[in-house]
Formats: structure tokens, sequence, C-alpha cells
């Protein structure tokens, strides 16, 4: 990663969104990154959602943490990952919606004389949704998956 004035300062952003109801949110994240080796951010967002029903249609109400990484612990090697959890819901008492979310990879390219990269991904997520109707369908997931590339470039001309 080239070093550019000021790179190694954090980072701090927040913002108020609006939502259906008129009621603000809030989102901001806190980055702090070394030009050198990487970065990592944090990051929060909550909409605030009143989960009432609004000309025929529910505002959801959701919340989530968020946190990034991206190191280079070598000029030929990278490392990145994320995670996220949160929840987000909708309706009062009932129809309702409750629903708990989280996903994350972890991604790593490795590139040899530039020309030719090996990348190996994982990638994780679950939902959890009791809906609380006692007849209701429950939609939980669970999920993951390797992923691996092999790019190799003949010549800059191809």
């Amino acid at each position: 990663m080239p070093r550019r004035h000021g790179d190694d300062q954090p980072t701090v952003i927040a913002s108020t969104p609006q939502r259906r109801a008129g009621r603000p949110g809030s989102a901001g994240f806190l980055r702090y990154s070394r030009s050198d080796r990487g970065l990592a951010q944090v990051t929060h967002l909550d909409n605030r959602g009143d989960r009432a029903l609004h000309h025929g249609e529910y505002a959801w109400d959701t919340r989530f943490d968020h946190l990034g990484v991206q190191l280079q612990p070598h000029t030929d090697w990278r490392i990145l990952g994320e995670h996220l959890r949160g929840r987000t819901g909708m309706g009062v008492p009932a129809p309702a919606a409750d629903v708990g979310f989280r996903a994350s990879y972890l991604l790593i390219p490795w590139t040899h004389r530039g020309k030719l990269r090996v990348t190996a991904r994982y990638d994780d997520f679950s939902t959890r949704d009791p809906d609380h109707q006692p007849r209701g369908e429950r939609s939980d997931e669970d999920g993951h998956a390797w992923t691996a590339a092999l790019l190799w470039q003949a010549s800059p001309a191809l």
C-alpha cells in the first residue's frame, strides 16, 4: 500500500439517517489505518425504525455492528476480513418479524512477481427468525462456503 500523508490518523464519521416515521437514526464508524500495514474499521448502525404500519407498509427496525480488517504483513500477502452481526424486525405485536443475523468472510490473496495470484476465501452466515406465530414458519438459515482462485497473466499484452 502506498504511503500517503495523513494515513495514520483515526477517522470518526457519524450521521443521522431519517426513517419513514420521522425518527432520526444513527450511524457511525471509527477507522484506523497504517498505510504500510493495513486498516481496521468498526461501524454501528441503528435506524430506530418504529416497526409500526405506515400507509400500508411496515417500518423495519434495524441495528447492526460491523468490523472490517485489511492487513498486509508482506508485500506479496494480504489478509482481509469482515464480520457483521445485528437484528432487524417489523410489526407490533403481530404480524411480527424478529430476525437476528450475522455474516463473516476471510480472504487471503497471495501475489507472485505480479503475474500469479492465488486467493482463498471462506464465508459464513446465519439468520435466526423466530416469528412468534403459533403456526408461523421458521426461516432460520445457516451457510458457509470455500472459494479458491488462481489467476495467471501470461504477458502484459494478454
